[in-house]
Formats: C-alpha cells, sequence, structure tokens
C-alpha cells in the first residue's frame, strides 16, 4: 500500500498493514488507551496541491478559510518565497483570530540561517511549530536551529527507526516528534519512537498523506500514548476513505473518534482493491 511518500516503506510497515486489514473479530489493541477522541490538526493541504494561496484574492482565501471551523488547529505550506510567505501567514493568523493553533510546514526547503530570519519575523504569529524547515537528516543543523529559534522545531516524517529519532532528541533538535507508521518502520516503530519522545518530554504528532488505512492507524496510535499531542486530517489525500467510518466526516471541536471496528477499522478487501484499481488506475 504506497502511501504518497516517494512510494518507499519499510516492509514492515506493509506487513502490519496488512495483517490489520483482516477481520480479526476486535478493535486493535496497541497498548492502554489513554483517550477516545484525538485531537486533530487539520493540514490546508489546498496551499500545498494547489499552489501557495493569493491572499489578496479575498474570496478564494476566505472560502478555505470557512471550511475550517470544526477544527482548533491549522497547517499551512511555506518555503517558496521568504516575502510572500511571511505576508500568507499574517492573513492565516487575522483570518483565523487568537485561538487556535497555526503551525508552518516547510517540506524540507530552507537553510538554518534563512529558517532563523523566518521564524522571528513570525513569531508575533503565536506559531506552535515550524515543521521540517531543513533537510531530513541534517542533524546538526536542527541541533542549532532548535537552540536558536524562538519558535519549536516538528519533524521529520519521512525518517525511519527510533534509533534516527533518537539522534534528533539526544541532541535536542526537535520538540515535536513527528511520526508516520507507514514510514518509520510500522506501528510498533512508531510506539519505540513515541515512548523515546515521552521519557524525553516531548510530544507526538502523527503524520497522516495518505490513505485510510494509515489514517485509521495514526488515530489507534495515537489513543494509546500519553504524549499525542495531535494526528493530521489530510484534506486532500483521501484515498479509500469510503472503506472508513462515517464519523470520520464528523470532526468537532478539532476532535475525532477512533475506529472500534475490526482491525484498523476500515472495511478494505482484496475485492475493493481489484475494483479501485480497475476504475481508479486504469
Amino acid at each position: 500500500i504506497w502511501n504518497g511518500s516517494e512510494g518507499r516503506l519499510p516492509n514492515v510497515a506493509l506487513v502490519e498493514k496488512a495483517a490489520l486489514m483482516e477481520d480479526c473479530g476486535t478493535g486493535l489493541f496497541v497498548t492502554r488507551c489513554h483517550c477516545d477522541d484525538i485531537k486533530m490538526c487539520n493540514c490546508c493541504t489546498t496551499w500545498i496541491y494547489v499552489g501557495y494561496i493569493d491572499t489578496d484574492s479575498d474570496d478564494k482565501f476566505n472560502e478555505i478559510m470557512a471550511n475550517l471551523t470544526n477544527f482548533n488547529a491549522v497547517k499551512m505550506k511555506v518555503g517558496a518565497n521568504y516575502y510572500d510567505d511571511i505576508k500568507r501567514v499574517a492573513a492565516a493568523r487575522e483570518a483565523l483570530g487568537n485561538g487556535p493553533q497555526l503551525m508552518v510546514d516547510f517540506h524540507y526547503e530552507w537553510d538554518v540561517a534563512t529558517t532563523l530570519r523566518f521564524a522571528r519575523a513570525i513569531e508575533k504569529y503565536d506559531i506552535q511549530w515550524l515543521e521540517s524547515p531543513l533537510p531530513p537528516y541534517d542533524f546538526d543543523g536542527y541541533r542549532r536551529l532548535s537552540a536558536q529559534s524562538p519558535i519549536a522545531i516538528a519533524g521529520n516524517e519521512t525518517i525511519a527507526w527510533a534509533e534516527t529519532f533518537q539522534r534528533y532528541i539526544s541532541s535536542d533538535g526537535i520538540h515535536f516528534i513527528e511520526i508516520d507508521p507507514s514510514a518509520c518502520g510500522g506501528i510498533r516503530e512508531s510506539l519505540s519512537i513515541a515512548k523515546l519522545a515521552y521519557i524525553s518530554g516531548r510530544p507526538c504528532t502523527l503524520h497522516s498523506s495518505s490513505s485510510a488505512v494509515l489514517f485509521a492507524a495514526d488515530l489507534h496510535i495515537g489513543a494509546s500514548i500519553p504524549n499525542c499531542h495531535s494526528v493530521e486530517y489530510h484534506m486532500f489525500h483521501q484515498w479509500f476513505w469510503d472503506t472508513a467510518p462515517n464519523n470520520w466526516k464528523t470532526v468537532k471541536d478539532g476532535t475525532i473518534s477512533v475506529p472500534d471496528a475490526p482491525g484498523l477499522g476500515v472495511n478494505l478487501t482484496m475485492d475493493y482493491l481489484k475494483t479501485y484499481e480497475k476504475n481508479e488506475l486504469g
């Protein structure tokens, strides 16, 4: 099952997900459940996939912001144009008001010096985190950035294995530990990473830029760890969502219910995948 991240998945993640699609007669149990509902952060993927929103186009901007009323947190794309990004962040904060959290995602676009300039310029807009501003394996860069940035650093959705995350934690390079089960090594590895983060006093956020399968796994992991900050609700990549529970479309006050059906809680069968391949992929 491809997760959209350049098609590269550790094999263990594929095996785990395939096994959990089976009707095992009970909901997935990964460890002690800490909550029934998971706090969600809404990833404003319109900014990512239809270009940078033109804040001078009031109708389009207001339409996008009006669709975020059920969420208490918004993540937006930055990283292409320094001055335009500052303008867009300011406009987003003005539209959201003072309540909702606002996060920005660079997707590995900048260097330490540029990111620091940008962080100081947008600090006044009450930004929750700067996500993945540097290349994912620039451990020293993240260490230097975190030591100087007025805004916390989050990352990194594309890296694998707990040992790699431990390098970030040991160097104090990242505060919000961003886990993607389909990239980091699977559900068990995600729990190991979350435990390392918990011991070091760091919150976790679960990355979900893909299908209903990944989102379901994220929800179960988030419900099972004591340091879950949020699970990404991706509004663009929603493959196989017609196999998901109906209540997934109901986000209220920034929360969504964890599936309680067998396995991951999605009704994904081989017959469905064959039909999907024929209809959607030709």
